[in-house]
């Protein structure tokens, strides 16, 4: 039992710190036991539902960063839209590479269907073209744009035979 202590991580051995007394004296383990094992219980209802899901998609993205090896199912659960805006093909040192010129959209929204939106774009970055994946197209409606993805629209087929 002994051993079994030791090996044990701190935030397991003891109950957390009270986080609204002693915030400043977390230490990194402190904050990521409290992000990823209390915040979303504690915080639901407590925020307005949209930036609940943002939050949550930041627990999601903090429990993935604390693992030592990623499996393809965690990387390909790991979804980012984006425009291109245009492509830039460059040699160095005898081999050529593509680039693409990304304008990336923020906030967003996957509802109860599984519709995907969002209502902005929010930075610019230059990305290699093997890290795209598929292509989508998107359509706006007032001020949200709608992922169109013929992977969805077949879903959307199969179970709701529309």
């Amino acid at each position: 039992m002994h051993y079994a202590q030791k090996s044990l991580p701190a935030y397991l051995e003891r109950s957390p710190h009270n986080i609204v007394l002693y915030y400043k004296g977390y230490k990194a383990e402190e904050w990521a036991v409290w992000i990823i094992m209390y915040s979303l219980p504690l915080l639901k209802g407590k925020m307005p539902q949209k930036h609940y899901e943002g939050w949550a998609n930041f627990v999601k993205a903090m429990h993935l960063c604390q693992k030592l090896l990623l499996t393809l199912k965690d990387i390909d659960d790991i979804q980012f839209y984006g425009q291109v805006e245009y492509y830039l093909v460059y040699e160095f040192e005898e081999q050529t590479y593509m680039l693409a010129y990304v304008y990336w959209a923020a906030n967003i929204i996957e509802d109860n269907i599984g519709l995907i939106s969002f209502q902005k774009y929010d930075a610019h970055e230059f990305i290699d073209l093997s890290a795209i994946d598929c292509c989508i197209g998107f359509f706006q409606l007032r001020n949200t744009y709608y992922v169109i993805d013929k992977k969805f629209d077949e879903k959307l087929d199969e179970e709701y035979g529309l």
